[in-house]
């Protein structure tokens, strides 16, 4: 969180070492890999959390954004194939794919994504991950000057929510 992402590598690979049969450790491993563009190790730390049928669903999402980084759409569509229909996971994918077609400005395309990311958070009982779906997107939408489409997102965050998060990103 501060920034630190060797530090966070050197504790995660602590941890995991302690408690090898957490799933946990793992994602917190893998992710601490992929902050650090150690790619190649945060894929072979996924690989043994399989052999270890410790595989995390939220593993997947750490996964899809090296393969996007990587630009590799196939691993992308596989880590997003592997976590939809599991409740709290594919709204989080929804959303990533959101991201990328807005980056690609797809912006029709990243308005339903959201909406089904939204949707799939709302069956979760993530109410307020979902509001933050659409209030975060409507900053998207704002810096290409899509106003519209921006206040629409931003009203309904605050629809669902008026949480500190959802106020500020729906405020910008």
């Amino acid at each position: 969180v501060l920034g630190d992402y060797e530090k966070a590598v050197a504790a995660n690979q602590k941890a995991h070492d302690l408690d090898p049969a957490n799933a946990l450790t793992y994602g917190n491993l893998i992710g601490a890999y992929e902050s650090t563009g150690r790619f190649d190790e945060a894929r072979a730390t996924e690989q043994e959390a399989k052999a270890h049928n410790l595989d995390g669903a939220g593993n997947h999402t750490t996964l899809y954004t090296i393969d996007f980084l990587q630009h590799n759409p196939a691993g992308m569509e596989s880590e997003a194939a592997q976590v939809m229909g599991k409740p709290g996971y594919e709204d989080q994918i929804l959303y990533l794919e959101a991201n990328v077609a807005a980056y690609g400005g797809q912006y029709s395309k990243s308005r339903e994504l959201v909406r089904r990311a939204v949707e799939s958070a709302l069956r979760a009982d993530e109410k307020e991950v979902a509001a933050n779906y659409y209030s975060t997107a409507g900053i998207q939408e704002a810096v290409v000057g899509n106003t519209a489409p921006a206040r629409q997102q931003a009203e309904a965050g605050l629809a669902l929510s008026t949480g500190r998060d959802v106020q500020s990103s729906s405020g910008l």
